[in-house]
């Protein structure tokens, strides 16, 4: 099916970012999020994530190209769908001298929220990302890994149609980021929305998006869905055919799991050498941008 002609809730065709002094930020970009789907953008800086996300969310214009948000175009006048999105941007958009109780007010009276509705949202949010406890604490007085997850949940308040995080768990420890996960799996599963999130964890892509994109410099190194991607990259075979005078199998292990430790030795018969299964997803991220560039 031509991607104009699908039901994706995001959608990107071929869209473009050239910038006055001539730099070409994005080549021809397409990618779509069904319903149901998140779709993580990742990448290494300056591989053009950030761009993308203020492309699609209408914080800066495209050069060519075409965004759909719900079947509406992103074009001239700001599109109706924008009132059931939710957004956090890369830099955290709070007031130091407001609560977060009352951060979350703000945000659920632009959504239209009923009192009800919105007491309810705001306790939810605050137990699902341990937040309680500061429930009437300043902004500025918040650790940054605490301001970052107070963005979220405002991005998150009201159960947005469409959701868009830029790197959502930048600052926050690895118990944080984990109850993060849990929300946004939850909220995508009782929306049925469609959400595009960037990072820089290759952990965090596997574990919460159903789709992955790659990009390097501007461009896709490859994308499609987990599934897709681990059949396609999910194991290779390295094969060290060994000088019995000169190497013993404990020291090719100890060389091996020096620099992959995930790989495990595999028997076989089809060769002589010694075998080591490892899994593409495992291996360190920039290996995983090195083998998209063909430097390996």
């Amino acid at each position: 099916m031509k991607a104009q002609e699908n039901q994706d809730l995001i959608k990107a065709i071929e869209v473009q970012k050239v910038y006055p002094n001539g730099y070409k930020a994005l080549h021809d970009l397409s990618f779509g999020v069904e319903k149901g789907q998140i779709f993580c953008l990742l990448g290494p800086n300056g591989a053009g994530k950030t761009t993308a996300f203020e492309i699609i969310t209408a914080t800066i214009p495209k050069t060519t190209g075409t965004i759909q948000l719900d079947g509406q175009n992103l074009a001239g006048e700001m599109p109706q769908i924008f009132s059931e999105s939710g957004i956090c941007s890369q830099s955290n958009t709070i007031w130091d001298y407001i609560t977060v109780e009352q951060h979350l007010r703000v945000a659920a009276k632009v959504k239209g929220m009923t009192e009800g509705e919105t007491q309810e949202a705001i306790d939810y949010l605050l137990r699902t990302l341990k937040l309680e406890e500061y429930r009437h604490r300043g902004a500025e007085k918040l650790s940054g890994g605490n301001k970052r997850k107070l963005c979220v949940a405002m991005s998150m308040i009201g159960a947005p149609k469409l959701l868009f995080l830029d790197e959502p768990s930048t600052g926050m420890d690895p118990v944080a980021r984990k109850y993060l996960w849990d929300l946004i799996r939850q909220v995508m599963k009782q929306r049925q929305g469609a959400m595009v999130l960037t990072t820089h964890y290759m952990q965090e892509a596997e574990l919460v998006g159903d789709k992955l994109g790659i990009l390097i410099n501007g461009r896709f190194a490859t994308i499609g869905t987990m599934t897709e991607l681990k059949r396609k990259f999910g194991e290779y075979s390295i094969v060290i055919y060994e000088d019995e005078k000169k190497n013993s199998k404990a020291e090719l292990d100890e060389l091996v799991k020096s620099v992959i430790p995930e790989a495990k030795r595999h028997s076989s018969l089809e060769n002589k050498g010694i075998t080591y299964k490892v899994r593409l997803l495992k291996i360190p991220f920039i290996l995983i941008i090195h083998y998209y560039l063909g430097e390996f």
